[in-house]
């Protein structure tokens, strides 16, 4: 009997990290991208599955705000070349962080 709940606790374990690791993809990436300004990051998310449109729940932004979208986080950030590649990606411009701010209102 212990064998069989070592093995159901083993099993447990493997389900949760998996789904810890599965937080973790395309969309935190160009999340990231866009913050440091790397349009080529950028690029390789969008090749990997992320949305143009992503939402950092993180609070990414220089005010620590939640709610940017990669074109939120660029335009805050000054990465103009990556604001232009997100837009011919198709990103809205008409998404709102948590201050009811659009991306043109935190540009900098």
């Amino acid at each position: 009997m212990n064998m069989i709940a070592s093995l159901l606790v083993s099993s447990f374990l493997l389900v949760c990290a998996a789904g810890t690791e599965a937080l973790v993809g395309p969309n935190d990436d160009i999340l990231a991208a866009s913050k440091a300004g790397d349009k080529a990051g950028a690029e390789v998310a969008l090749a990997s599955g992320a949305s143009v449109n992503a939402v950092d729940e993180k609070g990414q932004s220089p005010l620590g705000l939640n709610g940017l979208t990669p074109l939120g986080l660029a335009a805050a950030y000054g990465h103009k070349n990556v604001a232009a590649f997100l837009l011919d990606r198709g990103a809205n411009l008409d998404v709102t962080d948590s201050l009811k701010q659009t991306p043109v209102c935190t540009e900098n």
